[in-house]
């Protein structure tokens, strides 16, 4: 298993000079305790769509459970190019294998929800 901390931002970047630099913000803005390993533009734009959402009472914002999976990489492979990372990053092969991780992931919180709504109905239930 591995443990390591994402690095959000509104823009979504690609390459090894700019994936350092994502190493170096980690550590600066966690007073170097932590260790960067993955990337998370979309789920800034996502929440704040779901936020938007929220104050026109859409939906409610405090029901979120926010799951990940890494799908592409953030610099290329030893031998590749820094633009074949960036250009051809379906081509990795991790976003088969992420959505399934996804699924096998969500899928039980989705599956408890709805097979035990009465518990959930109001928030999320007390442990």
């Amino acid at each position: 298993m591995t443990q390591c901390d994402t690095l959000a931002g509104n823009t979504w970047f690609s390459g090894t000079r700019l994936s350092e630099r994502a190493e170096v913000w980690t550590k600066l803005l966690t007073d170097n305790k932590g260790e960067y390993c993955t990337t998370q533009q979309e789920d800034n734009s996502t929440y704040e769509a779901l936020l938007r959402a929220s104050r026109e009472g859409l939906v409610d914002v405090q029901r979120l459970s926010v799951v990940r999976a890494g799908s592409d990489f953030d610099r290329p492979a030893p031998g590749q190019s820094e633009v074949d990372n960036l250009l051809k990053y379906a081509d990795q092969g991790g976003f088969v294998p992420a959505l399934e991780n996804l699924y096998r992931t969500g899928n039980p919180l989705v599956q408890e929800i709805l097979n035990n709504w009465s518990a959930w109905e109001n928030g999320v239930p007390e442990a």
